[in-house]
């Protein structure tokens, strides 16, 4: 019986491992295919991403009757390259770039040093209105910026800062929370969206009953 037993254990180790490998041979094939189907979904979700991006670029090289054309162009024929070359000389779109670089390295650079100064203060300090200072600050982050554009509006031109950096600037130097058009965009697009009619017209009205 011995001798039988001893002859049976290496048949079974030996089905053992062959199970095991085959179990392990099915694992890296769903692993595989799990792979594959990962990255399709994320190349399909990446064109999709691209897609408006892609749309951008082909317009820029094209004319206006291009720009209408239905069906949809996706490729310019033939490109307009001097719309690049009108950009920079008849719109003084080098200027624009150089707000937009200079605005946004200003307000990070002033954003994070104030920022950081406030909330050291909030963090190792102990002071008394402590809790209802911070309950406030985070109170005035969750007002929705459309709320309050019309207000920035009439403080900005009532102390004439209207077509200057200082709307942007102040606030980020002062750890302000603003997220209105005011603040965060471009001047051209804070000019842009304040002069809409039914917009000025409430400033307006708001300003001249005193509030």
């Amino acid at each position: 019986m011995s001798t039988i037993q001893r002859a049976e254990r290496p048949t079974t180790s030996t089905s053992t491992r062959a199970f095991n490998q085959k179990r392990q041979q099915r694992g890296q094939q769903l692993l595989r295919l799990s792979y594959i189907w990962t990255y399709a979904v994320l190349i399909v979700l990446s064109l999709l991403i691209l897609m408006p991006f892609l749309w951008l670029v082909s317009s820029s090289l094209k004319n206006e009757f291009q720009y209408f054309a239905i069906p949809i162009q996706w490729i310019p024929n033939p490109f307009q390259w001097s719309n690049y070359v009108e950009v920079f000389t008849q719109y003084n779109f080098a200027h624009y770039i150089f707000n937009s670089v200079w605005l946004a390295v200003y307000a990070v650079v002033a954003t994070t040093f104030s920022s950081a100064i406030v909330a050291y203060g909030f963090a190792r300090f102990r002071f008394r209105g402590r809790t209802p200072l911070f309950i406030l600050l985070l109170a005035t982050m969750m007002i929705p910026s459309q709320m309050y554009t019309i207000p920035l509006y009439i403080i900005f031109r009532n102390l004439g800062w209207i077509d200057t950096y200082l709307p942007i600037m102040v606030p980020s130097s002062l750890a302000v929370h603003l997220t209105s058009s005011c603040s965060g965009n471009s001047l051209s697009a804070c000019h842009a969206k304040l002069m809409r009619p039914h917009v000025l017209m409430a400033a307006e009205v708001s300003a001249s009953s005193g509030t």
